[in-house]
């Protein structure tokens, strides 16, 4: 049982840092594209 929450934790860590990294990604695109204007 405590496997599988460890692994339920690591999963739920992984997609956050996924939703975190598109985040930030946009965020850099948005930085691009004012400094272009």
């Amino acid at each position: 049982m405590d496997k599988l929450r460890f692994w339920l934790n690591l999963q739920a860590t992984h997609d956050l840092f996924e939703v975190q990294n598109a985040h930030g990604r946009e965020i850099d695109k948005i930085r691009k594209y004012s400094e272009a204007i």
